[in-house]
């Protein structure tokens, strides 16, 4: 009995280890009109890992085959891209990012 537990948790660390899903490293870079580039996120939603972008709209991110990756910056649009074949054969993404105005329902303006 003992043998055939160890055998079946050796199995299942088998599976458990084939079921990890290869990843490749993507250099990107976004495109703006302006010139706030640093800071912008972008995220891996389907392996939880994010990264930003440097001084020149660079980054590096490991994607696989149909991840979403989430592109978010406050004063551009949010824009997001399903991990295509193309993009795991050229390791690159360039993304262009349109700015938004940010509008508010309401301003108060307190006076002393």
């Amino acid at each position: 009995m003992k043998k055939l537990l160890i055998v079946f948790v050796l199995c299942i660390s088998y599976v458990a280890a084939a079921q990890e899903i290869q990843r490749e490293k993507v250099n990107g870079k976004i495109i703006v009109e302006g010139s706030d580039l640093q800071g912008i996120t972008i995220y891996n939603t389907t392996s939880k890992v994010g990264t930003s972008t440097n001084e020149k709209g660079e980054f590096q991110i490991k994607v696989a085959l149909n991840d979403l990756i989430e592109i978010r910056a406050i004063e551009y649009q949010n824009f997001d891209v399903k991990v295509s074949p193309f993009i795991i054969k050229s390791k690159k993404m360039v993304i262009f990012l349109i700015e938004e105005v940010n509008k508010l329902d309401a301003v108060i303006v307190k006076t002393k």
